[in-house]
């Protein structure tokens, strides 16, 4: 008995393909999930394990906008630096200042980053 070459639909070899594909895949996107998690905890350690040693040092920037130029301070964090974070909120409360958290600008520009995990804190320098 031969086989047909046109015996077989679109659809049964999309459908072979896929599975295919999928039985193969299965275990990359696994190890690929698992070193994600692991690089995540590894991050969230080293961010409490270092939250003691954390210094505050802030940086001005000139706002171009303005009249008169007002001035904000500004420091950035990395997403997953919740403790310094924390440190760096208690800073601007206790110079009587409101802090505002958003994703960091760009360098001399006051343009978002693309940087997809990068945070700023910042408040008006008086």
């Amino acid at each position: 008995m031969s086989v047909d070459a046109n015996s077989y639909s679109w659809e049964q070899l999309k459908l072979g393909l896929f599975k295919f594909y999928i039985e193969n895949l299965k275990p990359c996107i696994e190890i690929f999930l698992v070193v994600i998690v692991i690089v995540i905890l590894f991050l969230y350690v080293c961010d409490y394990l270092y939250k003691d040693k954390y210094k505050v040092k802030w940086r001005v920037r000139v706002l171009r906008n303005t009249t008169g130029g007002g001035q904000d301070i500004f420091q950035k964090y990395w997403l997953w630096q919740i403790n310094k974070k924390k440190l760096l909120i208690s800073d601007l409360r206790n110079r009587n200042t409101q802090p505002f958290m958003g994703k960091a600008m760009q360098r001399k520009r006051l343009k978002k980053s693309r940087i997809p995990f990068r945070r700023e804190i910042y408040g008006k320098n008086d």
